[in-house]
C-alpha cells in the first residue's frame, strides 16, 4: 500500500512527542493495566461514541510512557482510499519495510470490521507475533460480545465503549478542580446537567455549542444506526413501525 497513507495515518511519526488534545476518558485507567499484557484489546460501541478517540488518547500515553512513537502503527479500515483485501498484512508490512522499528510494536486496527475475516488474520498475527500489541475497534452492531469470545477464545478482552458519561461531559464545559468548587458552581452544573438530559453524550454533539446543529447530528445518528445498522442488516421489513 501508499506510504503516503501510512503517514496521513500516524502523524505522530514526524513528533517527539504526540498530544491528542482530547477528553480524557474515564476508563482509560482501566484499559491501561492491559497495554502489557499479550491480550488483544478490543473496542467495541455504538457509532460516534468515541472508540477512534480513545484509541488516540492511549497512543497518547504510549508515547508520554517512553514507547518510541515510531514503534505505533495505526490503521484506518474504513479507509475508501485503501484496498480492503488483505490490508492489515500490506499495511504492516509497509510498515515495517518504511520505518523499519525495532523492538515491541502497537498496532491499532481501527473499523476492523470492514475487514473480511479479520478475525482469522488476527488470530495468525497473535500466534506468530510475541512482541505485538494489537488494539481493535468496531460497532457493536457487527462485533457482538459473545461473537468476539467465540472468535478470538483465549486472545481477546473486549471493552464496551459508551458515549460520555456525565462527569466527563461536563469536563468539557467547565473545571472542577475540588469540592467547594463543586458547591460554587451549583447552578451551572445543573444547566448543563439539563443539556446533557436533553442532547446526551455522543462526543461531537456534546462538543457541540449551537442546539440546531445538536439536534441535526443526532438525527444524522439516528438514521445511519436505524436503517443501517439495524434495518439491513437484519432485514427488517417493517420500517415504519421500527422507526416510530
Amino acid at each position: 500500500m501508499k506510504t503516503e497513507i501510512l503517514v496521513q495515518w500516524n502523524p505522530w511519526w514526524e513528533s517527539e512527542k504526540y498530544q491528542a488534545n482530547l477528553t480524557k476518558r474515564e476508563m482509560l485507567e482501566n484499559i491501561k493495566k492491559w497495554v502489557g499484557r499479550k491480550e488483544i484489546v478490543a473496542f467495541i460501541g455504538v457509532r460516534r461514541s468515541g472508540k477512534t478517540s480513545l484509541m488516540h488518547l492511549l497512543i497518547e500515553n504510549l508515547t508520554a510512557s517512553g514507547v518510541s512513537n515510531k514503534n505505533i502503527l495505526f490503521v484506518k479500515c474504513d479507509d475508501e482510499r485503501v484496498e480492503k483485501k488483505n490490508l492489515i498484512e500490506d499495511a504492516i508490512n509497509t510498515y515495517k519495510e518504511f520505518i523499519n522499528p525495532s523492538g515491541k510494536l502497537y498496532v491499532f486496527l481501527d473499523e476492523i470490521q470492514e475487514i473480511d475475516g479479520w478475525d482469522k488474520v488476527l488470530k495468525t498475527i497473535y500466534d506468530l507475533n510475541k512482541d505485538m500489541k494489537i488494539f481493535i475497534s468496531g460497532s457493536n452492531s457487527s462485533m457482538l460480545t459473545e461473537d468476539l469470545g467465540y472468535k478470538l477464545a483465549g486472545r481477546i478482552a473486549y471493552f464496551e465503549i459508551y458515549p460520555f458519561s456525565f462527569k466527563e461531559f461536563l469536563s468539557t464545559k467547565t473545571e472542577i478542580k475540588n469540592e467547594i468548587s463543586l458547591i460554587r458552581k451549583k447552578q451551572q452544573i445543573k444547566h448543563y446537567l439539563l443539556e446533557y438530559m436533553e442532547f446526551g453524550g455522543f462526543p461531537e454533539v456534546a462538543l457541540e455549542t449551537d442546539k440546531q446543529t445538536k439536534a441535526q447530528l443526532l438525527g444524522f445518528y439516528f438514521d445511519t444506526i436505524i436503517f443501517r445498522d439495524i434495518l439491513k442488516r437484519r432485514k427488517i421489513r417493517d420500517v415504519h413501525n421500527m422507526e416510530k
